[in-house]
Parts: structure tokens; sequence; C-alpha cells
């Protein structure tokens, strides 16, 4: 989890995975913060050695990450609202809630509540802080963050390059075509899970069936390939909303994450074969001190988009069908693998690119944000050519 905190001070960071509530553009992001509680006994929010959160008088700050609804501390630890009484706490390996705001005053929200409470535990004046009172021993406070708000910029990040680039110095991956569940050519009827994700519908253009190639390319950087135009992510919680380009892709209950690939000229008589690399946060982090944060089961639905999204693209343009999709098949991805998507003839995409979406299948739990490179370890979705 360390590398993953690493991985978020790098860059600009889109909000990660949301479960269950919206996501929020930050371009702050990635950025750490402070907590304290406002009201008659202000206290720093620090935490106990189990990762249960506390304000007093003896307790230290902890440093947070901010992921754009939600935080880790500075363990790695995902912080929610722990049931049955819901107690701000950081544990292990879990999924932090999402829902958290920060306005530009510093006045922590979340799902639009702003008042809190901090509940006396009995150890000198050391308080939990609930989301709501669970008795006479509880104040209504405030939150305060002191850094990550809606008006803080974040360092700046590299844009994700399109067209052929320099190969990969590092291989990390298998390449998983096995288990791929996709066929290609133009009469791929691949069979899906419903995502919770936009579905199609409407009266928008369906994708157009590409050509099969005249040759298989390897699923990897080690010769020409293309890199995502754009990456643009939609929230179902907010299905009108556009957030506009990232760098960052996402998959959760919520988000999902459309990737527009540019098909030049010159890759006419080439084959193009289209992978998602995700490699192990060990070959990650001592390649480029990275990673990313990854938990749940790892399905992710694979589909192809009807037309190229843009920096408006919204959920309700591929829920209501103004963008239409082809599911193309739907697996489960683990760290240290190349999957293979779908491969056809480049020159049936000249001129109008292809368009990918990452999204969730129904049912599942997969909370999944990395940052799209290429160099020394491609991490995310690639054109190979060949």
């Amino acid at each position: 989890m360390l590398a993953l905190l690493a991985l978020l001070i790098s860059g600009v960071l889109f909000a990660t995975l949301s479960q269950g509530s919206s996501i929020t553009l930050r371009a702050s992001a990635g950025c750490t913060f402070h907590l304290s509680t406002g009201g008659d006994a202000p206290f720093w929010i620090g935490e106990l050695p189990d990762g249960q959160c506390r304000g007093g008088s003896d307790i230290q700050a902890t440093t947070f990450t901010w992921f754009g609804d939600a935080f880790l501390d500075q363990q790695g630890r995902g912080c929610w609202w722990t049931p049955p009484t819901n107690v701000l706490q950081c544990d292990v390996g879990q999924q932090p809630s999402h829902g958290f705001e920060i306005p530009c005053n510093g006045v922590v929200t979340y799902n639009g509540q702003s008042t809190f409470y901090q509940c006396r535990t009995g150890d000198g004046d050391q308080v939990n802080i609930y989301l709501q009172s669970i008795g006479i021993q509880c104040q209504p406070i405030t939150i305060i963050a002191d850094g990550c708000t809606a008006c803080q910029t974040s360092p700046a990040g590299g844009g994700a390059a399109a067209g052929p680039q320099p190969a990969s110095t590092v291989s990390p991956s298998n390449i998983v075509s096995s288990v791929t569940p996709f066929t290609t050519g133009p009469d791929s009827t691949a069979s899906t899970p419903t995502a919770t994700n936009p579905g199609n519908g409407g009266t928008g253009p369906s994708p157009t069936p590409l050509a099969p190639p005249a040759k298989d390319c390897s699923a990897d950087l080690s010769s020409a390939y293309h890199s995502p135009s754009l990456m643009i992510p939609i929230d179902r919680a907010n299905p009108d909303k556009a957030y506009g380009p990232t760098l960052y892709g996402q998959i959760s209950p919520n988000a999902s994450t459309i990737f527009d690939f540019d098909i030049p000229a010159s890759d006419a008589g080439r084959s193009c074969k289209v992978f998602f690399s995700m490699p192990p946060q060990s070959v990650l982090q001592s390649a480029q001190a990275g990673g990313y944060y990854f938990t749940g089961d790892g399905s992710v639905l694979f589909s192809r988009m009807g037309t190229l999204a843009t920096s408006g693209t919204t959920y309700n343009d591929v829920a209501f069908g103004r963008i239409e999709r082809r599911d193309l098949g739907a697996l489960v991805v683990s760290p240290g693998n190349n999957y293979v998507i779908e491969t056809f003839d480049c020159a049936s995409a000249i001129g109008t690119g292809v368009s990918y979406m990452l999204a969730e299948p129904a049912g599942r739990d997969t909370c999944l944000v990395y940052y799209q490179e290429g160099s020394p370890v491609p991490v995310g979705m690639f054109i190979s050519t060949c």
C-alpha cells in the first residue's frame, strides 16, 4: 500500500472508484492532509494502532491521502464508517467509504452531511468520531481538512501520449489468452453479464464491425504501440456530469472509464491488438516507485464503443444510447498479467479511431484505480501494432 501512496503523490488523480456514491473530480487528489474537529473542544484527528480514528489533546494528527471522494491513512488503510455504529476507522484491505467532499472552506462533508459527532471514550479527553450520535456523551462537530480542497491544485502530471512509443524496458507480465472470453472479427457476439454501469439502447451509432487481423501481434510494448489519446471517467451517481480528461483508469460499482485510441494512416496494412496490462505491484514499485489501488474479485467488463468519447461525455450518453457499446466480455483480472481484449485490421479504424470502456459487471465488488503509463512498466490499456 505504500507503493500506492507514492503513486498518488506522483501526479493528478481523478477520484477513486466509487461504491454507492458519487465520484468527484479533484485537481488536488493524491495530496495529503490532516483532519481536526471543529466545535467547542477542537482536536486533531489521529489513530490508535488498530486504525480507530480519535481526537484528543494527546493524539497526534494522522496524515491522510485524498482519493477524490475517499481517503486512506498513512499506512494505506481504507478509512470508512464502520458498522454498526458508523465510527470512523481505517482498516487493512478495506475499501474506503466514498462520498466525502472537501470544499474550498475545508469543512468536510459526507454525502452532503456536514455535521458529525465526537463521543467521549473514557480515555482522558479522547473522543471517537461518528457519522450519527450514539448517545448523550456525544457532541455535534464539523470536521476540518487543512488541505486537498476543491480549490487546491496538484502537482502537474504528464499526458498519455498517442502514437508509436519506445518499447518498454521492463516486461513484467504474463500474456493471458486462454482465459480471454473474447472472439475477434466482425462476427463476434460475446455474451456478458449485465453491467451496473451504462447499458445499451437508444438511437446512437452501433459499434462498427472491425475486420479481422492479417497476423497476430504480441500483447506487449516490444514494438510499435498506441496509448490512449483520451481517457474519460463517467459516474453512475452523477449521470449528467462531464468530468473531462483524466490520466487515471478506474472501475467500481459507480465508476467506469472510456479509452479513445487514434489509429493513424501509417497503420494501413498493419494488425492491431488491444490489451490491458496489470503488472505485479512489486515490479511496478521497484521500476517506477508506483502502484495502484486494487480490491475486490477483479471482475471487469470490456466493451467497444460506437463512437469516440469527448471531454463532455457523461454516464447518460452511454446509458441512453447516445454512445452505444458492444460488450466484448467480462473476466477476472489479477496482477502480473496482460489481457487480450480484441484484435483487428488496423485499416478498419483509420480515420475513426476506436474506443473501449472498462466497467464493473453487476453484483461484483471490483475497485481499481491506476495511473496509465507505458514506460518503464506498462499499466493500463494499449494497442500494439505489427
